[in-house]
């Protein structure tokens, strides 16, 4: 497969990446930790403005492309917000932002910024469903949230509501978004280790200059590497 980007989601992604670093890169997603309101603000006005509202991933392929390439930059610097779940809201329902979850437990990233989700297994069946806990809240039986992520939230199926359709098509949409936000992540850790190797000095010389620095940062990029292929 060709895993480049066309030029219009290339431009698209260099439009965004600027944007994120306007308001702070990754130290406005350490912001976010202090203040979680940040997300439904500055976050989320800035994807407003870059045209999240009007980019549906379901309607071809330059669009698919276009939010891949948000995605990415997004990942680059840990964004505080559900970019893919919001990527693939019920556009043509109740504009519920879509997550997947696991069958045993549905727990979303950014859960607490919406009331009310549409998820879906790993098969593509769909519900409705209504955010309880938080953050770093217990859920019932006292498991601990804080160490899944700052942000996440558990939900329950919202009573009467029942099945919401097939959403096949929107899992591998998730899924492959969402591998798209992971690459920007690692691409972006990497391009960070090359600089500490070679700002790093030791025993007078950087030490990307030592050969097992070398081979552990060639491993890594051929990895991420890899992940583009995928």
């Amino acid at each position: 497969m060709n895993p480049v980007l066309p030029d219009d989601a290339v431009e698209f992604g260099a439009t965004a990446r600027k944007a994120f670093l306007a308001f702070g890169g990754v130290d406005a997603a350490r912001a976010a930790e202090e203040d979680p309101s940040r997300r439904s603000g500055e976050v989320a006005s800035t994807l407003t403005a870059l045209g999240i509202d009007e980019l549906d991933p379901r309607d071809d392929a330059d669009t698919l492309a276009a939010a891949a390439a948000l995605c990415e930059e997004a990942g680059r610097v840990v964004l505080a917000y559900p970019v893919v779940a919001v990527l693939l809201r019920d556009r043509a329902g109740d504009n519920l932002p879509f997550a997947v979850v696991p069958p045993d437990r549905a727990r979303v990233d950014h859960g607490d910024l919406f009331d009310t989700w549409r998820v879906a297994a790993i098969d593509g069946t769909a519900k409705s469903a209504n955010r309880v806990h938080s953050g770093a809240e217990s859920a019932p039986d006292g498991t601990q949230f804080g160490r899944l992520g700052p942000f996440v939230a558990d939900l329950e199926l919202a009573g009467g509501v029942g099945e919401a359709g097939d959403a096949s098509g929107d899992v591998l949409r998730s899924l492959t978004l969402t591998s798209w936000q992971i690459l920007g992540a690692a691409d972006r850790a990497v391009e960070l280790a090359v600089d500490h190797v070679n700002n790093r000095i030791q025993f007078g010389k950087p030490i990307a200059t030592f050969q097992a620095v070398q081979f552990q940062l060639a491993d890594a990029a051929v990895a991420v590497a890899g992940l583009r292929e995928l």
